[in-house]
């Protein structure tokens, strides 16, 4: 896999998987323990950063989640699906996608908008969108996460982490605390590396 442009693969039409992903994601969507909110949802657009990378303020979650209403926006509205597009090389037109106005129905700004909101009312919705990148540690979206076997992609992720610790940008890690260290060991010791005091409610 092309470790400087991964996401440039992405078929433009469903399933959203990275031929990379393909064999761990279809064995662990048709094993019949897996539970319906555990499923990943291979219809939505992958989600495995929000923003422009070479930021200084970095921020660690999960995965992106799941809900009826995601389909509404990922299937059917235009704009949403090129921004989801371009967010996959960098070039989306307002940096932190969802945090853009144009798609503020949308069940991804609506939890973004919510987590942020106390930076967004000192520093300005724009501003922040444009200063804050958010990779997500599993890069496919599910009602619940469950860690499964690394994919190949999540290898670009874990890349830009790394490259964020050597501009000695701030991390804050939002959610997944051991996950993330065990695929970054840099960020135990990283003196920067921030923790939120409930990373149930992963609010900034």
């Amino acid at each position: 896999m092309d470790m400087n442009k991964p996401w440039t693969k992405l078929n433009p039409t469903p399933p959203f998987v990275l031929e990379s992903d393909r064999q761990i994601i279809d064995g662990y969507n048709s094993n019949p323990r897996t539970c319906k909110n555990h499923k990943i949802q291979t219809e939505l657009y992958p989600e495995p950063f929000l923003g422009k990378p070479n930021v200084n303020v970095i921020l660690l979650n999960l995965n992106p989640g799941f809900s009826d209403d995601d389909a509404e926006f990922h299937q059917r509205n235009d704009y949403f699906i090129e921004q989801a597009r371009k967010n996959l090389t960098h070039q989306s037109d307002y940096g932190f996608y969802l945090l853009d106005p144009r798609i503020n129905k949308s069940p991804g700004y609506n939890w973004w908008s919510k987590r942020l909101r106390t930076l967004i009312e000192a520093c300005g919705q724009k501003n922040v969108a444009q200063n804050i990148f958010c990779i997500e540690f599993f890069p496919y979206h599910s009602t619940n996460f469950k860690k499964i076997e690394t994919l190949e992609s999540q290898k670009y992720s874990f890349q830009l982490i790394n490259k964020a610790i050597k501009r000695n940008a701030i991390v804050i890690l939002m959610r997944g605390r051991r996950p993330w260290i065990k695929s970054v060991p840099h960020l135990e010791t990283y003196s920067r590396c921030f923790l939120l005091k409930n990373p149930r409610c992963a609010y900034i």
